[in-house]
């Protein structure tokens, strides 16, 4: 009878105790995943840190509670967290409306890349900037092939950098000059001030790459051309 008396009550301190162990291991369960990472955008170590901004940033929307906590981690002391926040804030979008002064400074960073991820988080906030279209005219203009490519992206509200295109068009390298004609597709017809370039580029160019390039922006605008040889 001591026996199993000794037995019932292992039991049932094995049984409190595995309950314990499983509220403490789910405690955090429910726990908001932005509150986290706004904590952890202030960790000491620059991994953690970095981890949480890109975290933010492949949340896009959903991190718009986060707002205010990305906007004060534009001046971290890491490149690679300032370029991260601008991204998140980029993909949050208009909610970050209100920080744009502290968003804008970062223009002068003293890194490119964060520069340029400042440049297309105030391009989302406020397109008509010419201080962010600077940017990324020096950029695509020193032959940064991504810019271009995330240029384009933007659609017709880039139709600012359709005159830099333009002369890009010319480039002696025919990669640059095929992705700029696809980026003028993706822009569209606002950027029918091309369409005399690409039309030369369809009946000369020697790359084919780029002559389907070009016929394939001109049909967007509705300018079909007999490619060249």
């Amino acid at each position: 009878m001591m026996v199993l008396r000794n037995e019932l009550t292992g039991v049932r301190l094995f049984a409190t105790w595995l309950g314990t162990t499983v509220l403490l291991a789910c405690a955090g369960c429910g726990a908001d995943p932005v509150t986290s990472m706004i904590g952890e955008l202030q960790d000491e170590d620059v991994q953690v840190r970095r981890a949480a901004a890109q975290s933010l940033a492949d949340m896009g929307l959903e991190a718009a509670p986060a707002v205010l906590a990305l906007s004060r981690a534009i001046d971290d002391d890491d490149r690679e967290v300032r370029r991260l926040v601008l991204l998140a804030i980029s993909q949050v979008g208009p909610p970050a409306l209100s920080h744009l002064p502290s968003i804008k400074r970062a223009l002068d960073d003293n890194e490119l890349s964060v520069r340029i991820a400042a440049a297309f988080a105030v391009g989302r906030l406020d397109p008509d900037d010419k201080g962010h279209q600077r940017i990324l005219i020096d950029a695509m203009r020193a032959g940064e092939g991504g810019i271009i490519v995330r240029v384009g992206q933007l659609g017709e509200s880039a139709e600012w950098a359709v005159p830099t295109l333009i002369e890009l068009l010319g480039d002696q390298r025919p990669g640059i000059r095929r992705i700029t004609a696809d980026a003028l597709e993706r822009i569209g017809p606002v950027a029918i001030a091309a369409k005399p370039t690409l039309i030369r580029l369809v009946t000369d160019d020697p790359e084919e790459s780029v002559r389907d390039a070009a016929q394939r922006a001109l049909g967007w605008m509705n300018t079909p051309v007999t490619p060249g040889p």
